[in-house]
């Protein structure tokens, strides 16, 4: 695996030190052990019980303004991730905006160095919110931390980031620098696919983050267009769906895009897949065919759409979504 250009953030291992702050977490990482003695050193703790809302965002800023904190860490999951940065821009409305400190542990690592934070809104709808800040330029991915992420959720993060990475790869809008992130990335997943080393561990975290960076490049391909509203009809993180539609979206493409490098990367992501606990065909995780018509209608409205390989049709993105739905 050859090494990639330098970075264009800093990873730390370091815990965060502030004298004051707030921590962002999900219901999952509160409890890990690692986490404890930082926890309480934590001037407040807002848990985030299911995905974020503005609301949300409201009451941790409402935290941040009592305790005095100069700083919102998010630790846990893209939702905690992304609830820390609507925290700290509500905060900013009316004050300093305070530092905003990602540690990810759990699915969605790469929300660390995205520049949008998705929320909720009572009509069923997810918003995305966009702001360069949100795109932090120092992740502290801490060993003992990410050791405690169990693994499913390890599987589920890296299958889900391994499908960015390839459909970062297949973007005609691919420079240099994304196809060095995401093959990089897409290298880290091969390698490290069943590893139960803890240092594998961070290398995925990393490459997550590395996939995020290449993709804010190209934009996503079809897999991210259809998984992103089956989300919202299901009201979860579309990241296992994008793991499910993975498979389904690299056979379309085949040999003919991806050469004969296409039977392996179905093979890993349906790895990755099972890893997860997830079933063989989006269907079976109580998603209707009407959910999947929703998601087909939204597909061309994705920002990756017009940088495919080559056009595709209503037909194609139908028989792509039945496979992934059937199995």
């Amino acid at each position: 695996m050859n090494e990639p250009d330098p970075l264009a953030w800093f990873v730390d291992e370091a815990w965060p030190a502030f004298d004051r702050f707030v921590v962002v977490t999900d219901p999952v990482a509160a409890r890990f052990p690692a986490a404890s003695s930082f926890l309480s050193r934590a001037a407040a703790v807002h848990v985030v019980p299911n995905r974020p809302t503005l609301a949300e965002g409201a009451a941790i800023a409402s935290l941040i303004d009592q305790t005095g904190a100069t700083a919102v860490v998010g630790m846990g999951s893209g939702v905690a991730l992304d609830a820390a940065k609507l925290g700290a821009f509500e905060r900013a409305r009316v004050a300093a905006r305070p530092a905003l400190v990602p540690m990810p542990c759990g699915p969605e690592p790469y929300r660390a160095v995205t520049p949008f934070a998705m929320y909720d809104v009572e009509s069923g709808t997810r918003i995305g919110m966009n702001k360069p800040w949100f795109a932090a330029s120092r992740v502290h991915i801490i060993p003992e931390l990410i050791g405690d992420v169990d693994d499913p959720s390890k599987a589920l993060f890296a299958g889900d980031s391994l499908v960015h990475a390839i459909e970062s790869l297949l973007s005609r809008a691919s420079t240099p620098e994304s196809e060095v992130h995401a093959g990089w990335a897409a290298s880290v997943f091969s390698e490290q696919c069943g590893s139960r080393d803890p240092h594998g561990t961070r290398l995925l975290v990393e490459a997550s983050i590395r996939a995020a960076y290449a993709f804010e490049i190209t934009k996503l391909g079809l897999a991210h267009a259809l998984s992103r509203p089956l989300g919202i009809v299901a009201g979860v993180s579309h990241d296992r769906f994008n793991l499910m539609l993975g498979p389904a979206v690299v056979e379309f493409w085949g040999d003919p895009v991806l050469g004969a490098q296409a039977s392996d990367w179905v093979e890993l992501m349906c790895h990755y897949r099972e890893a997860a606990g997830l079933p063989e065909n989006i269907a079976a995780l109580g998603v209707d065919w009407s959910g999947m018509e929703a998601a087909i209608d939204w597909a061309p409205n994705s920002s990756g759409i017009p940088n495919l390989p080559r056009p595709v049709t209503d037909a194609d993105l139908r028989a792509i979504a039945h496979r992934a739905w059937s199995g």
